[in-house]
């Protein structure tokens, strides 16, 4: 699969996401693996900040419900977490 067919399948999950309507709950874990996985990933070029942006966005506001101006807090909060649960080994 192309570069092309790979974002057209990202799109597809995205978009099938939004239509099913999980709630936040559902999708957390998810989002929280991919914060803890987020260094790497972008270590390797895998993504950038506007992954993580978009990635948020799509958690916190069309799914959860959050509003837009609040989506940057939640990224620093979870980085945050992230960042303690790290040093503490929990």
């Amino acid at each position: 699969m192309g570069a092309a067919g790979a974002d057209r399948g990202a799109l597809d999950c995205r978009v099938a996401a939004l239509e099913a309507r999980p709630g936040f709950a559902a999708v957390e874990p998810a989002w929280r693996d991919f914060i803890a996985c987020y260094p790497a990933l972008f270590d390797t070029d895998l993504a950038d900040d506007s992954t993580i942006l978009g990635a948020a966005r799509l958690v916190y506001h069309h799914i959860g419900g959050e509003p837009l101006g609040t989506v940057c807090d939640h990224i620093y909060e979870d980085v945050q977490h992230e960042l303690r649960r790290l040093e503490t080994g929990t």
